[in-house]
C-alpha cells in the first residue's frame, strides 16, 4: 500500500509507475484500496475523468469499459457524507452496469475473464456496507479464472504475474484453513455453552452459531482468534444476564446482590444465595478469568486486564439493572421473543474486544468517557435504531 501510495497523484494513477496514461480503472482500485487502509486520498481525482454528467476511462476512449466502470462503482461505495462526485459516480456506473446486464452485454474490451458478469452482479447486488469479507471471498474463488484469464491489446496475452493457478490454489488453502478453525471454535463454543448451563438462562442452541457467526462475519482472521471468541461469549452470557435480571427486577435486594458479584474479588458470600444466582455469577467469572487469559499480552499485564473486564461488566448490570428496574415500576412494554441487543451491550461488546486486542487506550477511554464521546453517543443512535427495528420485526414476526 505504501508503494501505491507514493505514486498516487491528484490526477489519478496508471498500471505502471512512469506512465502518464491516468485511467479510472486503475485510480478507483488505487482509491479503494487506500482508503480502506486508512489513507488519505481525496475523491476529487474523478473529477478529471467526467464530463458532461458521465465518468470515462481515459481521454480520447471510443467505447466504455465494462471494468473500468465495475471498479468505479467499487471505489464510489467507499465514501462520506458530502463527497458528491462519489454519489454520482456511483449511479451513473450503476445505471451502466445495470443497463448492459440487462442486455447480456457484460463483455470487456480489456480482458476475458472466467466470470464477470457474476464480479459484475455481486458487486451490485452486495455493495460494500452489505458485502461479508468472506462470503465475498468464496464467491470469488468461484469467479477466478487463474491462468486461463485472456488480455486484449493488440494481440490476445496473459499476465502470469497478475492472473495464475499458484494464487488461486494459495487462496483455496488459506480459506479452507480459516473454515476449519471457525469450525474448531464453534464446536468449542457449544461445549463451553453446555458446561456453563447456559440453556437455564433462555440462551439456545441457535443462540451459539448465532453469536459465533455473527463474531466470525466480521473478525475472520486466524489471528484473530482471542477478539471472536470474545465477541461470541459475551454476546452469549450477556443475553443470559439480561433475562435473569428481568426475572429478578421484582426482587430488589436479590438484584442489587447480583450486579455487585465482581466487586469483592474475595468475597466467597455469593456461593450462599440464589442457586440460578449462582450459576450465572459462577459462569460470568470463569468467563472474565478467559477472557483475561486468551487476550493479547499487555505491559500493565493480565492483572490489569481482568480489572478492567471486570469493571466493564459491573457498570453494564448496573446500567442493565437500573433499566429492568424501571421497567417493573413502570410497567411498560412487552418484551421480546428472543434477545435482541441494546446500547449498554453494544458497548460492553466494543469494550470486551479491545481489552482482547490489546488496544487498552481505546477500551480505558470509553469507560471514562461514554458520556462526552460524540463517536459512542453516535453509535448507541445508531444500536438504537436497529434495536427498535429488530424488535418491531419480531412483532410482526408474532402477529
Amino acid at each position: 500500500m505504501d508503494y501505491v501510495n507514493r505514486h498516487w497523484t491528484e490526477d489519478g494513477i496508471c498500471w505502471a509507475r512512469k506512465s502518464n496514461v491516468k485511467d479510472v480503472d486503475d485510480t478507483a482500485m488505487a482509491f479503494r484500496l487506500l482508503r480502506l487502509h486508512g489513507y488519505n486520498v481525496s475523491p476529487s481525482v474523478f473529477k478529471n475523468f467526467e464530463k458532461d454528467g458521465e465518468f470515462f476511462c481515459f481521454v480520447g476512449q471510443s467505447t466504455q469499459a465494462v471494468t473500468g466502470m465495475y471498479n468505479l462503482n467499487r471505489a464510489s461505495q467507499i465514501s462520506f457524507q458530502g463527497e458528491d462526485v462519489l454519489h454520482r459516480a456511483r449511479v451513473f456506473s450503476y445505471e451502466f452496469l445495470r443497463q448492459r446486464e440487462e442486455q447480456g452485454m457484460i463483455r470487456d474490451k480489456w480482458i476475458v475473464a472466467k466470470d464477470l458478469p457474476g464480479e459484475v452482479q455481486y458487486t451490485l447486488d452486495f455493495p460494500w456496507y452489505a458485502s461479508l469479507p468472506r462470503v465475498e471471498a468464496r464467491t470469488y474463488l468461484d469467479q477466478y479464472g487463474g491462468k486461463d484469464d485472456v488480455w486484449i491489446g493488440k494481440t490476445l496475452y496473459r499476465m502470469p504475474l497478475v492472473n495464475n493457478d499458484t494464487y488461486l490454489e494459495l487462496a483455496i488453502r488459506d480459506f479452507n484453513h480459516c473454515q476449519a478453525l471457525h469450525q474448531l471454535e464453534c464446536n468449542g463454543l457449544q461445549t463451553w455453552y453446555k458446561d456453563n448451563c447456559l440453556d437455564a438462562f433462555g440462551v439456545e442452541p441457535q443462540d451459539v452459531l448465532r453469536s459465533y457467526f455473527l463474531a466470525a462475519a466480521c473478525i475472520f482472521e486466524p489471528s484473530r482468534a482471542a477478539e471472536r471468541l470474545a465477541w461470541a461469549r459475551t454476546s452469549m452470557i450477556a443475553n443470559a444476564i439480561s433475562t435473569h435480571l428481568r426475572d429478578i427486577s421484582e426482587d430488589k435486594k436479590r438484584l442489587e446482590c447480583f450486579v455487585h458479584c465482581l466487586y469483592e474479588e474475595n468475597d466467597v458470600s455469593w456461593l450462599k444465595r440464589n442457586p440460578n444466582d449462582v450459576i450465572l455469577e459462577r459462569a460470568l467469572r470463569r468467563l472474565i478469568n478467559l477472557l483475561a487469559q486468551e487476550a493479547l499480552p499487555i505491559h500493565e499485564g493480565q492483572r490489569f486486564i481482568h480489572s478492567l473486564l471486570s469493571l466493564a461488566w459491573t457498570e453494564w448490570m448496573l446500567q442493565k439493572a437500573n433499566k429492568e428496574e424501571n421497567k417493573y415500576h413502570k410497567c411498560s412494554g412487552i418484551e421480546p421473543q428472543y434477545m435482541v441487543h441494546d446500547r449498554q451491550t453494544y458497548l460492553l461488546l466494543v469494550q470486551v474486544i479491545e481489552i482482547c486486542a490489546g488496544r487498552i487506550g481505546e477500551a480505558v477511554s470509553m469507560i471514562n468517557n461514554k458520556d462526552n464521546d460524540w463517536f459512542i453517543q453516535l453509535t448507541c443512535a445508531t444500536c438504537d435504531s436497529l434495536n427498535h427495528r429488530m424488535l418491531l420485526s419480531q412483532v410482526n414476526l408474532v402477529s
